[in-house]
């Protein structure tokens, strides 16, 4: 394939001395696909042995009933109603089950899945971008870069982060499907359409972050497809002619975000303006955007949970808003000559926005996991740029310093990235290095009380439990959890004390009234601990456990009557 022209004003030629692209032909694409499968499995090999954490793996596998019993008829209907974890992607649950139902429970198959995942995506990026440029080394370093960065270990190393390496399959493959119709010339070319349409209905069926690929596929329309045409009316008209013809994408893009949306209220994970106020969210915006691009950089000190920062002085705020402008204006200033910048900083810029953090979900500023998809525009701004700055220079135009630089980055990241992966071990190992680099995090505290717990160390469980408790009291969790532990290690007297002072706080907590109804009937206290659970399901009157606890307990007094 061809060359285009995309350099600082050089010719293709002058860029193809630059790099080492001479003779991209032959059998070479596919030894450089098989060099990044070898990458990722290099890097990962540590991931094989690692084993659930505590940190959704329950939640997704390990303590799911449903999943546990594997591929199932109730468990297929579960998976496309259920809103679990705040989140709408039954192709998620379904790999899960699928891979309990083959192979078991054992933690190795589910972390193999999403390796092979990680590496499909990334031979399937380095085939996207050799195909629409014909640049086969910058398409497999970009695609290397994917493979090896720090910054996505916590979406192949985690098992329950299978919605990140699933629905980066499938948007590529919506990406691919795309550019073969875009690239057709035949009466059939609207099949590849229909094939990227269903590509990413089954991305947000895994992961609706994938909300804005409409916008990057018009990005990609800019460079490298060029369908924009040339002239400012003629730019506006195929512009427009670009969205009409994405206008099912832009639709099904709307409607999961509406259920986005609601699967997350559904589990209270959307925070209101009252408690992230509109004036820190949009400061968190400006400084999340610069703190990854430093940790594009400087992947360093990576951590599972980045808690929301108790204050962001205003000058932060101001330099990252005047970098995010300068780079903006920069990119703007020397897109004419350089496309391949103007996309691949939008593509960060517009990947990254739902959830970048204007609509606050969960308690964290920021996750390494979110920089998945918006870092391949980075990826192909920088390796690009790098090649068009390099072909002024007649020695960066030798191939032995282009292979050299290429092997130094790659290796840096790669073992970089060896040494986090391998913190995945275990939550112990896990969460204790998140709080070295975090420091105070109260929903580490939390997972590494829950994991304690799981492995009967009461006294470091308690400790953790009562750290998260004592930082987020404004979160009924850490009122349920503390009790929860309280009640199983039988300090009845405790349950009942924090479950009465929590019902001031949170007077419609069910799972509240349930622990205060357990405690109370331990102690003995049987007619009260009715009033409570008949209290309880006022308002709940579809809980299974309270009309299991009430029935209980009439039973007991209508025995005692007849006696």
């Amino acid at each position: 394939m061809r060359e285009r022209e995309d350099v600082m004003g050089t010719s293709s030629q002058e860029c193809r001395d630059c790099s080492p692209e001479k003779g991209a032909g032959g059998n070479l694409p596919f030894y450089l696909a098989c060099g990044l499968v070898l990458l990722v499995f290099v890097v990962y090999e540590s991931v094989f042995g690692a084993s659930f954490i505590t940190f959704d793996d329950t939640i997704y596998i390990y303590d799911n009933d449903i999943v546990r019993q594997g591929l199932t008829r109730d468990g297929l209907l579960w998976a496309f109603s259920t809103l679990e974890t705040g989140n709408w992607h039954p192709l998620v649950w379904l790999s899960h089950m699928a891979i309990v139902e083959l192979l078991g429970l054992n933690p190795f198959w589910q972390h193999t899945a999403n390796i092979v995942f990680h590496a499909a995506s990334c031979v399937l990026l380095f085939a996207i971008l050799y195909r629409l440029t014909g640049a086969a080394f910058r398409s497999f370093i970009v695609a290397a870069l994917l493979a090896v960065h720090p910054l996505h270990v916590e979406s192949v190393a985690w098992i329950s982060e299978r919605k990140d390496v699933l629905s980066m399959l499938f948007a590529l493959l919506s990406v691919y499907a795309y550019a073969l119709y875009a690239q057709a010339v035949d009466r059939d070319r609207r099949r590849w359409m229909l094939a990227s349409l269903l590509f990413f209905v089954l991305g947000l069926m895994s992961k609706a972050m994938l909300v804005s690929l409409p916008l990057l596929l018009l990005l990609l329309d800019y460079w490298p497809l060029q369908r924009l045409g040339s002239g400012t009316s003629g730019r506006w008209a195929a512009l427009w002619t670009l969205v009409k013809e994405k206008s099912l994408f832009f639709v099904v893009s709307g409607v999961f975000c509406g259920v986005a949306y609601i699967a997350q209220a559904h589990s209270d994970s959307v925070s209101s303006l009252e408690r992230v106020g509109a004036g820190y969210r949009m400061a968190n915006v400006l400084v999340s955007y610069v703190a990854y691009l430093y940790k594009l950089v400087a992947p360093f000190d990576l951590g599972v949970l980045y808690p929301l920062r108790p204050v962001i002085p205003k000058w932060h705020v101001l330099l990252a808003g005047l970098l995010l402008l300068a780079i903006t204006a920069g990119v703007v200033k020397l897109a004419a000559r350089n496309r391949f910048l103007a996309m691949g900083w939008f593509w960060y810029l517009i990947a990254m926005l739902p959830v970048i953090g204007i609509v606050q979900i969960g308690g964290q500023s920021m996750a390494d996991r979110y920089a998945y998809i918006p870092f391949i525009g980075l990826y192909i701004a920088i390796v690009w740029g790098v090649c068009a700055l390099a072909s002024r220079f007649r020695f960066i135009r030798n191939r032995a310093v282009g292979y050299a630089v290429m092997a130094v980055v790659i290796a840096y990241f790669g073992v970089t990235a060896h040494a986090q992966a391998a913190l995945w071990k275990n939550s112990v190992t896990l969460f204790e290095h998140t709080l070295g680099v975090t420091g105070d995090n109260p929903y580490v505290n939390k997972m590494l009380g829950k994991y304690y717990w799981r492995i009967g160390e009461d006294e470091k469980a308690f400790s953790n439990i009562k750290k998260y408790y004592n930082s987020v009291r404004n979160v009924v969790d850490s009122h349920v959890l503390l009790g929860e532990m309280l009640v199983e290690s039988k300090h009845y007297s405790e349950a009942i004390r924090l479950a009465q002072d929590s019902l001031q706080r949170f007077p419609d907590s069910v799972r509240l009234y349930k622990l205060l109804g357990i405690s109370l009937y331990a102690t003995g206290k049987k007619d009260e601990a009715l009033q409570v659970f008949l209290k309880a399901r006022q308002i709940d009157p579809d809980d299974e456990d309270l009309a299991k606890n009430i029935a209980i307990l009439l039973r007991g007094k209508t025995s005692n009557a007849t006696e």
